[in-house]
């Protein structure tokens, strides 16, 4: 019988250490995105092209630019907990009135509901980071 009382006690603690494990861990789904990052722009728009060729290239088509230059942005938002979005501007979209995007490019940044970032107009890879880095961290 000590056998089976080996086995009780064990699958007891093992239990407890499960229950206890699940309760400290952090719930995963909040830390993946705490920030979301709305960009937005039009195929007519030369800044918007330029923008996505410098500075969302890795995001937009991750196969086609691997190396860590392409990759940097990609990397930060992982970094900071930041979702990425694009939007593409269609005439009547639900996305661009909900947020009152009359000019692009645009760039948002959501945490939760409150839009913590809002400008428009080209910005270098450098500069979009620096913008994000002062809202995130204060």
């Amino acid at each position: 019988m000590d056998w089976f009382n080996s086995i009780i006690i064990s699958s007891i603690i093992t239990i407890a250490i499960v229950v206890f494990c699940n309760s400290v861990t952090p719930d995963i789904e909040k830390e993946l995105s705490n920030y979301e990052l709305h960009v937005f722009g039009a195929e007519w728009c030369p800044p918007c092209k330029k923008m996505d060729r410098e500075v969302w290239q890795s995001l937009i088509d991750p196969k086609k630019y691997q190396n860590k230059q392409h990759e940097s942005m990609r990397l930060f938002l992982e970094e900071n907990n930041v979702e990425f979005h694009k939007h593409m501007w269609k005439k009547g979209a639900d996305v661009f009135k909900k947020y009152n995007i009359k000019l692009v490019p645009a760039i948002l940044l959501i945490a939760g509901e409150d839009v913590i970032l809002s400008t428009q107009g080209y910005k270098t890879k450098k500069q979009v980071k620096k913008l994000i880095n002062t809202k995130i961290r204060g």
